[in-house]
């Protein structure tokens, strides 16, 4: 991953592409990427902005100026551009993707589900897809069909810690909590610094009540910066504790 500077570097570097061919649409859409990993939202927006004005038909300006949109909440906005790409493209896993994570904030499970299942018809192994289209189904009320989803993600992609906690989660909720514990103590073997993990099974134990566990977990979550599990900490630190 790159630090800072080497980020400000390649900034330079892709300006002066720019002032030497200021039509260069390439050019434009990297300084672009190079502003968005900087968290330069806007400033990235606008040099996506200026790639599509040169080239209209260029679906990744499209695409990586809807995420952009996205993290600035725009989702309705960001929506716009990923159809756009996809109009170009209409085989652009990548938007697709990220048009089904947008329908998501947008509340459109629905939409996103659909869109996770065109990415999998275009690319069958694409565990993402299968993890997202997992959790949505698990959203309006099919769980079974949610973890059946989850669990052909980690086949895919055996170490993916995201679908893990979901797949656990989505356990929690429907009262199989032997089987959710499982799930987030993979996770915490595969990164033993995973906060989010430590956190999800804290709940597990305590809806286990299994309170001594839960409130191990959930220090240890805050010790890795949960906030939400700092503020569990708090709450369970004012009541005396109980002997299983």
């Amino acid at each position: 991953m790159k630090n800072k500077k080497e980020y400000l570097t390649a900034f330079e570097d892709k300006n002066r592409e720019i002032i030497l061919n200021p039509n260069n649409a390439k050019a434009y859409n990297n300084n672009g990427l190079v502003k968005s990993n900087l968290k330069d939202h806007r400033g990235a927006i606008e040099d996506y902005t200026r790639a599509i004005e040169i080239d209209p038909k260029y679906s990744s300006a499209y695409h990586n100026r809807g995420r952009e949109k996205s993290e600035l909440r725009d989702h309705k906005g960001a929506i716009e551009d990923f159809n756009n790409a996809i109009e170009i493209d209409s085989k652009y896993v990548l938007a697709y993707s990220s048009r089904s994570i947008t329908k998501y904030h947008l509340q459109d499970y629905s939409g996103a589900i659909t869109d996770a299942k065109i990415v999998i018809e275009i690319d069958p192994n694409n565990a993402f897809a299968y993890s997202n289209r997992g959790m949505m189904k698990a959203i309006i009320g099919e769980p079974g069909e949610g973890i059946l989803d989850l669990n052909k993600a980690i086949e895919i992609r055996p170490n993916y810690l995201a679908a893990y906690n979901v797949c656990g989660n989505v356990k929690r909720n429907i009262g199989d909590l032997n089987g959710a514990i499982d799930d987030h103590t993979k996770v915490i073997k595969l990164d033993p610094k995973n906060s989010q993990a430590y956190y999800y099974r804290g709940l597990d134990y305590f809806d286990h009540h299994k309170i001594n566990e839960a409130e191990l977990d959930f220090i240890k979550a805050s010790e890795l910066g949960d906030k939400n599990a700092s503020e569990l900490v708090e709450i369970m630190m004012k009541y005396p504790k109980k002997t299983e």
